[in-house]
């Protein structure tokens, strides 16, 4: 049996925030900025979130139970999002405060609910790990079982495996589980022994990953769609709780009806209008009805027989010949993604080389990732294990392992003093935030690849922009414009960032022939030059030699408004993310910029205000919206 999967159909009903414990050597930089205010946060959840039955009624909740969501289809050729072919292509960037909702989907009775890290749930950790841990589930759970009308509530929240009417009269009682753990435990139970799993789901102990294959399989259709004919039931016969609702949302959203799952957290919300977390879930489903729409009309353009497009080369531009002014007016605003040359040279103080990083983060704790065919984590990464940086180095070639996204202020700050931040990104707004804000420290971060790795398609995480310089090797990128992204057959499976099914590196025009309609732009990247990704942009990396490289994401005025949208989604669920997004909009923030800036030494990157003040910042996003932008 998988342990990721038991201990998440096994999970504790009551409120299990104070069974995980944070470490602040956390290696992810998002979660270990983030994973403790984010606990505290599930944690404060009230028990006003179970209404007496009856109380949100059919008066304030009208929700039609004569079309079976079922027969929804797509006349595009895509596929709903749990009825699609087995074999399936998918902060840090991407560690956002979106990147792991595992806890939206394992509500107890009480709805309070826990955000516990995929890999927490998927193994035992060791507290000198680094991870945030979940400690001693079984007891825990066995300490926190309530009896409801007699019953336990794992009897109660299982009863759709027993008499129907039984059933509808026990979940009154009691609120339903979401898709997560209800899955989880039938196939803890009863599915594993109904399929050869070898043959359909990926070797991975990653909770999402699993259970997004197993919701996919026959005999996982089937039990949804039984559940959702019980909970259908319990509707008709007077049970419109927006507990009860939600429910029914989760698991019609599994099942790739997502009409379905917007008009029942609609009714949800009419019920519990401030409840948060069914908020953002309603975000998450929209997104992916409005992808579905959006296939459905582009299918009309796709040719009778498609072709992946030719791909453009990314423009190379010279520093020499390349002020910041020009690079905001003809890159950054038109977010057009750019090679810069001839800079690498100058960022570090001494030449950057894997052996330099040896000798200066060796003793360091790091944890690696692995691409894993078929996984729904942010760009098909899932952790391996920890390892000691040199341990990881002597043996890069022995592996398929990746030193992915390692902030270095977090874990390394001696290697950031020695770093110079080009003047292109240098006016990154997360620095010009309060002490300890959100981001502030999680870049730059290191990469490090042996020859081969990858990293899938993926978009940067709250539509913040990216830039990567290369110190040693190849890697081959490939970028579609953001309006491509329908085109990429997109998953919102747990997170707002997507996976996406069509795979780009051996494009399958017959399974996915929107392909054919995207704008691809490709550049092998080099040693010694920088790479620009603008927010939003899906893109595609291969390492092709041995890599060494740092990266960090950024905010200025070129995506500003677009990360703020981003924000107020995120916020919904994690209080830091708030108050960045408070602090982003208060009418004083900093939001000017300073047209002849120049490369910026860490400590001198890191000061706000700046040496000098702000008098002669001269691009705001007056003159940004205005057209009049920089002056070059």
């Amino acid at each position: 049996m998988d342990e990721g999967i038991e201990m998440i159909s096994e999970w504790p009903v009551k409120d299990a925030s104070h069974h995980v414990e944070f470490n602040s050597e956390n290696p992810d930089p998002v979660r270990a900025e983030t994973a403790q205010q984010q606990l505290s946060h599930r944690s404060a959840v009230s028990d006003k979130h179970i209404s007496a039955p009856g109380k949100s009624s059919k008066r304030n909740c009208q929700y039609t139970l004569t079309a079976d969501s079922s027969t929804t289809s797509e006349s595009d050729h895509g596929t709903p999002f749990s009825s699609m072919p087995s074999k399936v292509p998918r902060l840090s960037h991407s560690n956002s405060s979106t990147s792991s909702f595992s806890h939206l989907f394992m509500d107890d009775c009480n709805l309070k609910n826990s955000e516990v890290p995929s890999d927490a749930l998927s193994r035992t950790a060791d507290p000198a790990d680094g991870s945030i841990k979940v400690s001693d589930v079984a007891s825990e759970r066995q300490r926190h079982s309530d009896h409801v009308g007699g019953k336990n509530v794992e009897e109660i929240s299982g009863c759709g495996e027993k008499d129907n009417r039984s059933s509808e009269a026990c979940s009154f009682q009691t609120s339903e589980l979401l898709v997560m753990p209800r899955i989880g435990r039938w196939w803890r139970r009863q599915g594993h022994r109904l399929v050869e799993k070898e043959k359909c789901i990926p070797q991975t102990s990653n909770p999402n990953t699993l259970l997004f294959h197993v919701a996919r399989l026959p005999e996982g259709q089937s039990f949804l769609q039984g559940e959702r004919q019980r909970i259908k039931r319990q509707v008709q016969h007077g049970d419109t709780r927006g507990v009860t609702m939600a429910a029914l949302a989760s698991i019609e959203d599994w099942l790739g009806n997502a009409d379905a799952a917007v008009q029942a957290l609609n009714c949800a919300l009419k019920s519990e209008p401030h409840n948060k977390e069914w908020q953002w879930l309603l975000h998450k489903v929209r997104r992916q009805q409005k992808v579905k729409r959006r296939r459905t009309k582009l299918m009309q353009r796709a040719p009778p027989l498609p072709v992946f497009p030719a791909a453009r080369q990314v423009e190379r531009i010279s520093c020499k010949d390349l002020s910041f002014a020009e690079f905001f007016q003809k890159c950054a605003l038109p977010r057009k993604p750019v090679i810069i040359t001839d800079m690498v040279e100058t960022m570090t103080t001494v030449p950057w080389d894997l052996q330099h990083i040896r000798e200066v983060a060796g003793d360091c704790e790091a944890k690696v990732k692995r691409s894993v065919k078929g996984s729904v984590e942010w760009a098909g990464l899932e952790e391996s294990r920890s390892v000691k940086v040199s341990q990881f180095l002597d043996n890069l070639h022995d592996c398929r392992d990746y030193l992915f996204d390692w902030s270095l202020p977090l874990h390394c700050p001696r290697l950031t003093q020695e770093i110079t931040i080009p003047r292109y990104f240098a006016g990154d707004f997360l620095q010009r935030t309060a002490k300890g804000s959100l981001y502030q420290d999680s870049w730059p971060s290191l990469f490090v690849a042996p020859p081969g790795v990858d990293s899938g398609l993926h978009v940067d995480a709250f539509a913040s922009n990216f830039w990567m310089a290369l110190f040693q090797g190849r890697k081959r990128w490939v970028f579609f414009e953001e309006e491509d992204t329908p085109c990429l057959y997109p998953i919102y499976a747990h997170s707002l960032d997507p996976t996406f099914e069509a795979n780009v590196s051996d494009p399958d025009l017959e399974t996915h022939p929107l392909l054919s309609l995207v704008h691809p732009r490709e550049c092998i990247l080099n040693a010694g030059e920088i790479l620009f990704v603008p927010g939003g942009s899906p893109h595609y990396v291969q390492n092709l030699d041995t890599t060494l490289a740092i990266s960090a994401n950024f905010v200025d005025l070129s995506n500003f408004r677009k990360v703020m949208d981003e924000l107020e989604v995120n916020a919904l669920l994690d209080p830091r993310t708030d108050d960045l997004l408070q602090q982003f909009r208060q009418p004083r923030f900093p939001s000017s910029m300073r047209s002849d800036i120049g490369d910026l030494p860490w400590a001198d990157f890191k000061m706000w205000p700046p040496r000098g003040g702000v008098a002669d910042f001269d691009v705001t996003e007056e003159s940004v919206n205005d057209g009049s932008g920089c002056k070059s």
